[in-house]
């Protein structure tokens, strides 16, 4: 398979406001004067928007994740939602996708671009995001156990997660790096360039599709396709979150048959098996988790 060759590079803004709005906000997080430093990245952010060259995916997560040394943990989940909310915007803009005068080179399209880019948004947002969240669960881990927050359950998750280790030491156990790669590119196949926005995730939906996963078939990528707008939507953020459970605890190991019948096309029996007894890994972020 031969690399594609682009008649264009990307464009990174060398904004001299922006990058100096950047530093500024670096040296009051250093100071320890966030209140300044998270003014300071807003009004970046603002800039970015209206910007028109490309920044960097650490350039945009870059304030959700000092909102998540701030100690504002509800505004930096906020905020990475928004992100990804955000990212087919980005995508099309830093393809060129709705530019006529832009073209690539043989063997490259502006959709296959598109899709790239889409996919490395979402995947940093989603490590930044991990990041945020493990900050948070050392700082409520210091707390009293009646001044926890949201993030607390998530210690039981990585200590129970140790059950699924038991008796795989002397086999050749999967890594949660290989369960990530055919979930994640199931995913942007299933998902990339849809719009969920008519569809927003109600705990009904959700509840029938954890019933269709414990069926103990195989979930192929077009059934994925072809689900309701409401399912379909609540399938796409069950996932996500397993996305972002293994990509916290990569230390988990599982079975030797775990990705049996699974790659970038399907989701096969053993992991949906594994996905039905555990359900969601942050029921904390679902919105109906305050009235459970």
């Amino acid at each position: 398979m031969t690399t594609p060759t682009f008649s264009i590079e990307v464009v990174v803004s060398h904004d001299e406001e922006l990058a100096a709005l950047m530093r500024l906000a670096t040296q009051h997080a250093d100071a320890k004067d966030w209140d300044a430093a998270l003014a300071t990245l807003y009004e970046a952010k603002a800039r970015m928007i209206e910007s028109l060259g490309h920044q960097t995916n650490e350039a945009w997560c870059k304030l959700p994740l000092y909102l998540s040394r701030a100690g504002r943990f509800a505004e930096a989940m906020a905020e990475f939602d928004w992100l990804l909310a955000d990212a087919p915007r980005r995508a099309r803009k830093e393809s060129y996708l709705d530019d006529p005068s832009v073209s690539y080179g043989k063997g490259t399209t502006k959709q296959s671009m598109y899709r790239l880019n889409l996919r490395n948004i979402k995947r940093v947002v989603a490590q930044s995001r991990a990041v945020a969240l493990r900050r948070q669960q050392k700082a409520e881990a210091k707390l009293p156990s009646n001044q926890r927050g949201p993030t607390a359950s998530l210690q039981g998750k990585a200590e129970g997660a140790s059950d699924h280790r038991t008796g795989l030491r002397n086999m050749k156990a999967v890594t949660a790096d290989e369960v990530t790669e055919p979930l994640f590119k199931f995913m942007q196949m299933a998902f990339a360039g849809a719009s969920d926005q008519p569809h927003p995730l109600e705990r009904q939906h959700a509840e029938t599709i954890i019933l269709r996963i414990a069926s103990g078939s195989p979930l192929p990528i077009k059934e994925a396709i072809s689900l309701p707008g409401g399912e379909r939507r609540a399938l796409k953020e069950l996932l996500c979150q397993y996305v972002m459970f293994l990509t916290m605890f990569r230390d988990l190991a599982f079975p030797a048959d775990f990705l049996s019948g699974t790659d970038e096309t399907k989701l096969g029996s053993e992991l949906l098996a594994y996905v039905a007894r555990h359900q969601w890994p942050f029921p904390q972020q679902l919105p109906w988790s305050a009235n459970a």
